[in-house]
């Protein structure tokens, strides 16, 4: 027992006459109590998060690699992916998230005793406290899993307490000659949607964008010539897709070369059907 843990136990007794030794040990018991509390508790790990490369574009295709430490040997870890809504580097309330996996130190996932490369693993293979594994980017859903915008991955346990540990990614729209920009809004009231969805995605096959407008309902979207659909969403609200066919290199004489749409407008469920 530390001197300051002696001095704050004999503060407690105010009553100046000869105690026996069974009162002088109870008059200790709160110290120790103390003592054992932090001897139980010890401070939580905190674990480490690095993502490289933290920075790419929407027609980006390789790996994702993750590498984090400071957790337990043998840990279960749950990684996680949050769209940064309002993009102030924090997960917020009622921010979604968009992807996750759980990664356990030292494991690697195999079927038949052959390594699965579908699902992340430990790549190390040692259950060392420290994890690192790849994931294919865009993945299985290349319009959803490419959509630009900010994020952030955060790590916590599963299988232990930890503290978590959050790091940013980014994935930025690729700036094209040809592309569509507008303003989402409500079908009835006129007033813009923001933070509303909108595709511009082929009519057939897995190919286009998904983006996020603004908080005024402004959005751009870039795609190589041909049609398309164009589908605004947003929740509580439906909305008509727009067939529309993208020029090549369509230039305009105003400072923004991209056509304008006019007829972006969604139209709120009722309240009873949200």
């Amino acid at each position: 027992m530390t001197p300051s843990t002696l001095r704050w136990a004999k503060a407690l007794t105010f009553d100046k006459r000869p105690r026996s030794a069974r009162e002088r040990l109870l008059g200790l018991f709160p110290a120790l109590c103390l003592q054992v509390a932090l001897m139980v508790n010890p401070a939580l790990a905190q674990a480490d998060l690095a993502v490289t490369p933290s920075l790419v574009t929407n027609n980006y295709s390789g790996t994702i690699t993750f590498a984090i430490d400071g957790v337990p040997a043998g840990a279960s870890l749950a990684v996680e992916k949050y769209l940064d809504v309002n993009e102030n580097g924090l997960i917020d309330d009622q921010e979604p998230v968009v992807q996750g996996f759980t990664l356990t130190d030292g494991q690697l996932p195999v079927i038949g005793g052959v390594r699965n490369i579908n699902v992340p693993g430990d790549e190390d293979g040692s259950a060392d406290g420290q994890l690192r594994t790849e994931v294919r980017f865009p993945g299985v859903e290349p319009i959803s899993g490419g959509m630009p915008g900010r994020f952030l991955f955060r790590v916590r346990g599963v299988n232990v307490t930890i503290e978590p540990a959050t790091n940013t990614f980014e994935v930025r729209q690729e700036v094209l000659a040809q592309g569509v920009s507008g303003r989402v809004t409500d079908a009835v009231t006129g007033l813009p949607l923001g933070y509303a969805m909108v595709g511009l995605v082929r009519p057939y096959g897995l190919q286009g964008t998904i983006v996020m407008a603004g908080a005024n309902g402004d959005s751009t979207v870039y795609g190589e010539p041909g049609p398309y659909l164009l589908a605004p969403a947003r929740r509580g609200y439906v909305g008509r897709p727009t067939e529309l066919t993208l020029g090549a290199s369509i230039m305009r004489p105003s400072s923004s070369f991209l056509p304008w749409w006019s007829a972006t407008s969604l139209r709120k469920i009722p309240s009873a059907s949200v």
